[in-house]
């Protein structure tokens, strides 16, 4: 541009030394057509004189078209340098807003877990890593080395005492929802029980000491102990809000005590079959919930003691906020 700059103004100043001969030019054939000296040569003389200011006004239109053509392939690069970078600018502020939107969801996430409590977590993240892994190498079938088997149990392991406890059926849209309710629910016994979360540890394991029993007893197939157990806590729940309408699917309100029969009734009609599996969580439920009014179950000194850490008494106390 700096060098275009320069020569246009070499030609402004050629133009104006041409303009200055030309006027020159003319009046001086103008003075001699006056004397009458040669008025042909004058006419002659005055002609090219105005043929050459013609031909200089015709240069300098076209160096001023040239200059303007210039000027305007400039301004329409800068337009499209610029309409480039601001698509380039929208398409980092999509990125940018994706990332915060992903962001936002692991925030929400990591937030979910650290408000629910420790007990209800660490066997909600069990059962969804097992039943995940599950899912993955195992063609979404239960692992038979996690199911109850009393032969390889007494003969040490122990953990099959636990790990059927953590299947709340395949991988699909109901597992999902019982994942949501076993979450919903238990969360809410524990955080109720927030001055003596000892209390919540000695009734899972009544729960789960009694449908073991039961198992035992009639012999049936252990694959749903983890169903029987959310129903166990279901009903628990339910006659803690006895009185309160729940709403069910956002479809219709049923009574909160009878949420565990209702549950039951659907497994009855959606299987076909007598929900055995919800009947036995329903029943030693039931009798927890009187031997506890009767205030016949109590927790041992061994397990107050686990729970006086200073970490665990906190975390207790900011969940025991929602029911100040």
């Amino acid at each position: 541009r700096r060098k275009k700059g320069g020569g246009k103004k070499k030609k402004k100043k050629k133009k104006k030394k041409k303009k200055k001969a030309t006027t020159a030019a003319l009046k001086s054939s103008r003075a001699e057509a006056e004397d009458g000296d040669d008025d042909g040569a004058a006419v002659d003389a005055a002609a090219a004189a105005e043929g050459v200011e013609e031909s200089e006004d015709g240069e300098e239109d076209a160096v001023t078209t040239e200059g303007d053509g210039d000027e305007a392939l400039e301004a329409a690069g800068d337009a499209e340098a610029g309409e480039e970078g601001e698509d380039d600018l929208g398409a980092d502020e999509d990125v940018f807003a994706g990332d915060e939107e992903e962001d936002g969801l692991v925030q929400r996430a990591r937030s979910l877990v650290r408000k629910t409590p420790l007990m209800t977590r660490y066997y909600l993240l069990a059962s969804i890593g097992a039943t995940l892994l599950s899912a993955a190498v195992n063609k979404n079938q239960w692992p038979g080395i996690l199911d109850l088997q009393w032969k390889p149990t007494l003969m040490g392991q122990v953990w099959r005492l636990f790990t059927p406890f953590l299947y709340l059926g395949p991988l699909n849209v109901f597992w999902l929802f019982n994942v949501q309710v076993c979450w919903s629910q238990m969360a809410t016994l524990e955080k109720m029980m927030y001055k003596a979360p000892e209390d919540f540890l000695v009734m899972l394991l009544f729960g789960c000491g009694s449908l073991l029993a039961l198992y035992g007893t009639l012999a049936l197939s252990p694959k749903m102990l983890g169903i029987n157990l959310m129903c166990f806590t279901t009903y628990i729940w339910a006659r803690c809000f006895e009185g309160q309408q729940i709403n069910v699917m956002d479809v219709f309100n049923v009574p909160a005590e009878l949420l565990p029969w209702f549950f039951a009734a659907q497994g009855w009609i959606m299987e076909g079959e007598l929900p055995i599996t919800d009947l036995m969580g329903i029943a030693v439920g039931h009798i927890y919930t009187q031997l506890r009014q009767a205030d016949r179950i109590k927790s041992p000194g061994f397990l107050r003691q686990l729970f006086q850490g200073r970490a665990i008494k906190r975390h207790y106390r900011r969940l025991g906020q929602d029911f100040a």
